[in-house]
Parts: C-alpha cells; sequence; structure tokens
C-alpha cells in the first residue's frame, strides 16, 4: 500500500493524547484487558485503523479497543 501525503506524526500525537486522556470506565476495562487477561486475547487500545476513503484518498479512525 501506499500512503501518498499522509501525516502519520500527527495520528501518533493524536493517538498519545488519546491515551493520557482516558475516561475512568476506559482505565477500568483496560486493567482488565491488557496483558492477555482476558482468555489470552491480545487488546490494543487507541489503535488508528487506515481505510481507504475515496478512489485518491486514504482516511483513518482510532479504535479504542482493538483486539
Amino acid at each position: 500500500m501506499k500512503f501518498h501525503n499522509f501525516d502519520f506524526s500527527r495520528i501518533r500525537k493524536h493517538v498519545q493524547e488519546l491515551r493520557k486522556k482516558m475516561t475512568d470506565s476506559e482505565k477500568i476495562l483496560w486493567e482488565e484487558l491488557r496483558g492477555r487477561r482476558l482468555a489470552g486475547y491480545k487488546f490494543l487500545r487507541q489503535d488508528p485503523i487506515l481505510y481507504k476513503g475515496n478512489l485518491i484518498r486514504y482516511n483513518y479512525f482510532i479504535a479504542d479497543f482493538y483486539c
């Protein structure tokens, strides 16, 4: 995949901000999900997911929790 003119540093900064500003509910949930504690599944938090939007452009969204 080629990601022309896609600013990954901006995405990383946004993800870091979200991780720092987790809600109390997210913090409680993350404590239960981290370190493969839930049936051995690996979870990621605030993980950016890229997808092809228009014909020539890629977009992204950030999943709060991702397995």
